[in-house]
């Protein structure tokens, strides 16, 4: 229960995940395969996640555009109507 609340804090989406999963673990006929099944398939996954971050969502900070600058002082201040920001890099 203490994992679905801190998980729940992170993200509800996986909170649901996560719960519906424990249910079938306790209910279903076949949860001690399934929970087998389950933690193989996540730790496979987090093997992945190291290789492709965007895999999560939310937990990495995005590398900037090839060919773009970093802020300088001379920029416009955030907010500021005189300039349109750069859209973010779109990878196909």
């Amino acid at each position: 229960m203490v994992v679905l609340i801190a998980v729940g804090v992170m993200n509800l989406a996986w909170m649901a995940v996560l719960t519906v999963v424990i249910f079938l673990e306790k209910t279903w006929k076949y949860g001690p395969a399934f929970s087998r099944i389950t933690g193989v398939s996540l730790i496979v996954f987090a093997l992945f996640v190291p290789a492709h971050p965007e895999l999560l969502p939310g937990l990495y900070m995005p590398r900037p555009c090839k060919g773009s600058k970093p802020p300088s002082s001379n920029d416009p201040p955030r907010g500021s109507t005189s300039a349109q920001a750069p859209r973010a890099c779109q990878r196909f």
